[in-house]
């Protein structure tokens, strides 16, 4: 047991700052490496609801990777987003979820949690995933989902394109849907409305949904954050502008 679980005086000493300071301003705030322990203490101390909320959000959708090299996944994180509430009424009762992944079993894939509503979206990752290094064929897989098993949806700012829930109860009908060629297809297809909403977002105003909007595209781009990617984007825009015009000759962006 970590001193973030076993001391309550921590907790309370930062819901009071929270109250002081604002909840966001404080999420905002914090080490990424201390999301797992403070969660932890949080969830063993009964912190309100509505704290869990924004520490699970802001964890999940920017330091994911933190949280399970921190020991904190699976069905011991979703117990905690269980117990925080987050509002799903924006889902039907019931509804088909996908899976993009590389490199694994229909099996394995179905084991995870994390589901988008947006089937192009996980053709994308089957897809692009290989440009992070992740190795093996590309797998898309759906399943059936029932409201009261969602325990988080976040719902893009660009309409679906980031699409995600996580879901507590197992995918025990899960199949493979599609084949890597359709795959492709589909995610070369859904690219320039892709991209161009995510355009919109990096020129919009920046929220925790926007953030992270930026960061899951720059994922399956390849990029290492929102801020290179939307260098990318620009070269590729100036890139496209050149050949139009005729000429190789592009300006880019100081990094």
């Amino acid at each position: 047991m970590t001193p973030w679980e076993q001391d309550g005086a921590i907790v309370r000493s930062f819901l009071r700052m929270c109250d002081e300071r604002g909840l966001e301003h404080m999420v905002e705030r914090i080490g990424s490496a201390k999301f797992a322990p403070l969660i932890l203490a949080l969830a063993r101390n009964d912190a309100p609801p509505r704290v869990l909320r924004a520490m699970l959000e802001e964890a999940w959708l920017m330091h994911h990777q933190r949280l399970a090299a921190s020991g904190l996944y699976g069905a011991r994180l979703l117990a905690i987003f269980r117990r925080a509430r987050f509002d799903t009424s924006l889902l039907p009762e019931e509804f088909t979820a996908w899976r993009g992944v590389r490199g694994v079993d229909p099996a394995t894939a179905a084991a995870g949690m994390s589901w988008t509503t947006h089937r192009p979206t996980a053709c994308r990752y089957a897809i692009r995933l290989e440009q992070r290094g992740f190795t093996g064929p590309p797998l898309v897989i759906k399943r059936h989902v029932r409201r009261c098993d969602v325990v988080f949806h976040f719902a893009s700012p660009a309409h679906e394109f980031a699409d995600e829930v996580l879901i507590q109860a197992a995918a025990s009908d899960a199949a493979v849907d599609g084949d890597p060629a359709e795959w492709q297809e589909t995610c070369d297809a859904d690219a320039p409305r892709f991209e161009a909403e995510l355009r919109a977002v990096i020129t919009g105003p920046r929220c925790t949904a926007q953030r992270r909007a930026v960061q899951s595209f720059a994922f399956v781009m390849g990029a290492r954050s929102g801020d290179e990617l939307a260098r990318l984007l620009l070269i590729e825009q100036g890139l496209q502008q050149a050949k139009r015009a005729g000429t190789e000759e592009v300006d880019i962006p100081p990094p």
